[in-house]
């Protein structure tokens, strides 16, 4: 099996001693499903795939879950994702991750404790796994969110293995493409009514991961000209970086760029400077990308 797995700073290493480097055995008692939120198995390519992670334990007060949903780094690393075929899909994150020579990480973070009940963690799959092929796939995850209570003398991380996942890609339809893409407009662009939590939230967070993921030219072209500060910017930054349409989405950002109203932000050259790497290059990736984004700054002078 094909596995994603990045070099980012352990994020609960300030929780356990020097034992935790390996993980222990699968308890027994421990059991992760992994289902769609939408119950759904077969999807666009480019359609948000959300997840429903549930956790359980039989065991009273024994285990307790990591349940971060934020890093500073972009991607938390508690999760791993294996797909079969090893063909057909790959990593949107890979270039941006080996353009840096380092990531600043963490979070805030929290925990529960596990019980006959789920405790569940929701995440989108295609923050992993970016879908180029139709077909059908087999998905499972790997977590590392479970480790021992204080009244578990053995007070460590745990690999926890979940159920296999199958899940079937349709070629994403020009028609299709234009309808999400026009709803997510509509969404972001409605005037807020409310406050900044709740349903209304919700509804604009799923619309930018419309845009993030949807891999067409107008969506790339939409988030280039939302990246402008935003609390959306690292969804925009991670949806042109990882976007098939790389070429369309530098075209637009340098247009941008000599724009004398477009707020410029240190994001938005930075963004462009991963766009302008030459991925055949990797050893040298994050050298390209200072060299990229200087060439960008003296052009915006």
């Amino acid at each position: 099996m094909r596995t994603l797995a990045l070099t980012l700073l352990a994020a609960l290493a300030f929780l356990f001693n020097s034992t935790s480097a390996q993980s222990p055995p699968t308890p027994p008692d421990v059991q992760l499903i992994v289902r769609t939120r939408t119950k759904q198995s077969t999807f666009h390519i480019g359609e948000v795939v959300p997840l429903e992670l549930a956790f359980t334990s039989t065991s009273r007060d024994k285990y307790q879950l990591d349940t971060a949903s934020y890093d500073r780094s972009g991607r938390l690393n508690e999760d791993k994702f294996f797909v079969e075929p090893s063909k057909g899909w790959d990593d949107p994150l890979e270039l941006y991750y080996h353009s840096y020579l380092g990531l600043i990480g963490g979070g805030l973070r929290g925990s529960r404790i596990l019980s006959p009940d789920p405790t569940t963690i929701s995440l989108e799959l295609n923050e992993w796994v970016r879908f180029k092929d139709p077909g059908q796939y087999r998905v499972k995850i790997n977590s590392e969110r479970v480790f021992g209570t204080r009244g578990n003398p053995e007070v460590r991380i745990y690999n926890i293995p979940s159920n296999e996942l199958i899940l079937t890609i349709i070629p994403a339809t020009k028609e299709w493409q234009e309808s999400s893409l026009r709803a997510a407009i509509e969404t972001l662009d409605s005037p807020r009514t409310g406050t900044p939590v709740g349903k209304e939230a919700d509804l604009r967070r799923d619309a930018v991961k419309v845009l993030r993921y949807l891999g067409s030219r107008g969506a790339v072209r939409e988030m280039a000209r939302r990246l402008i500060g935003s609390e959306w910017d690292w969804d925009f930054q991670a949806g042109l970086v990882g976007s098939r349409a790389r070429s369309v989405a530098i075209e637009e950002m340098e247009k941008l760029l000599g724009e004398a109203d477009f707020p410029v932000t240190d994001r938005f050259l930075d963004t462009m400077s991963v766009l302008a790497l030459q991925e055949d290059e990797v050893d040298s990736l994050p050298a390209q990308r200072e060299k990229a984004e200087a060439q960008f700054r003296q052009q915006l002078i």
